[in-house]
């Protein structure tokens, strides 16, 4: 089942507001004249706002209609506002059934996005992009680690990366998360990524061989990737989770593949930065994972980041990034200091939950993790929103 026209126009739209990046409607018989009650959540409270379509355009209406005694739509008295269908942006899937039993108006099928879990249930999946990582020269990737990859089995794999591909606007680089353990099934995903309409692969290490993975089982494994790739290919070293680590010099040797043209480092060692940096050639992007490393990954020569931060502080990281790179150290190192203790809750801390809860928290769309994470307890979720609360006086 693809987007219709509704589908299109909401996620198109809503993708350049300030503070939505949350949903679509698919095959609604009635989507003309109807009124929208767009419900969502923030760490200054619960809204909803209604949004209407005239003539193909997305019309949505500038007022805030508090919500914080509605923990459903169903429990909202939205009638009161002329809406006709509760579109929800809080994490929760809502099917054509559920609507017919819940609203007057069931209209159609209501799909959010961002966590996997539901992905047998719903008929598409979308994560936003919010305009506000979109402010520099930037890439969206799909199926990284906080997107729960390794979690998904290859069908929903395929149907994340063409969802991603139909909603990253066109020209944006879309890179898309290939990591297996066997060379074969990483080739596998390579294709299927790259007909799919990925730009670019992002191969994380094998690992479940750990005394096997030699450097000369990383070379063997990323030429034969990169061999049978029709897009360039990032190399992903994140060790403290896989458990190995591709050195520096093995890079070196893979650097020299035409087809390898960068890699995602998410270690915070930097001295194994400054290693990565000075042991490959200028066109060969070494791009920091890891947002407590930031700034000095940036300093030692990396070209960009690729971080879990960025879901909750888009605007930080673009600002910090910015200031690195124009050589405004000073300023670059104080948001460096803000944004720490904040990517620390949401990786180190709390992990992907933690994460998922700050978007949440946020008024985008996290989700629930899948099993066997669990969602973020109460006391990670007041520690993440008193860093958000904090953060709001940078940002």
């Amino acid at each position: 089942m693809g987007f219709g026209r509704i589908g299109r126009n909401l996620f198109r739209q809503l993708a350049d507001h300030p503070t939505l990046e949350v949903a679509a409607i698919v095959d609604t018989a009635e989507p003309e004249g109807l009124t929208y009650l767009l419900k969502y959540d923030s760490i200054y409270g619960r809204f909803a706002t209604p949004v209407s379509l005239s003539g193909g355009n997305l019309l949505m209406e500038d007022r805030k209609i508090p919500f914080s005694n509605a923990r459903e739509p169903g429990d909202f008295d939205w009638s009161s506002v002329g809406a006709d269908l509760v579109v929800s942006a809080v994490g929760k899937y809502r099917t054509a059934a559920w609507c017919e039993k819940h609203l007057e108006r069931g209209a159609g099928s209501v799909v959010l996005a961002s966590t996997p879990e539901r992905l047998g249930e719903i008929p598409i999946l979308l994560r936003g992009v919010n305009d506000e990582i979109l402010t520099v020269e930037t890439k969206i990737v799909a199926l990284g680690s906080n997107g729960e990859a390794p979690l998904l089995d290859e069908a929903e794999s395929d149907r994340v990366i063409a969802a991603a591909r139909a909603a990253v606007p066109p020209g944006r680089v879309l890179i898309a998360g290939t990591g297996r353990e066997s060379t074969r099934g990483a080739i596998d995903a390579t294709r299927r990524a790259a007909a799919l309409g990925a730009d670019a692969v992002l191969v994380r290490t094998p690992s479940f061989f750990k005394g096997r993975m030699t450097p000369d089982a990383f070379v063997r494994h990323y030429t034969a990737v990169a061999d049978a790739s029709s897009v360039p290919v990032l190399l992903y070293n994140f060790p403290a989770v896989t458990g190995v680590n591709l050195a520096p010099e093995t890079v070196t040797r893979l650097a020299e593949h035409p087809n390898i043209v960068g890699m995602k480092e998410s270690g915070s060692d930097l001295a194994q930065v400054a290693a990565l940096v000075d042991g490959v050639p200028s066109t060969f992007s070494v791009i920091s994972g890891s947002a407590p490393a930031f700034y000095g990954s940036l300093c030692l020569g990396a070209r960009g980041g690729i971080l879990a931060a960025v879901c909750v502080a888009p605007e930080l990281c673009v600002r910090l990034f910015e200031a690195a790179v124009a050589g405004r150290h000073a300023e670059a190192r104080a948001l460096q200091k803000r944004l720490t203790p904040l990517a620390r809750l949401v990786t180190t801390t709390h992990g992907v939950p933690g994460l998922k809860a700050a978007m949440d928290l946020c008024g985008y769309t996290g989700g629930e993790p899948r099993q066997p994470l669990a969602p973020a307890g109460a006391d990670a979720r007041d520690q993440i929103r008193a860093e958000l609360a904090l953060l709001q006086e940078v940002v």
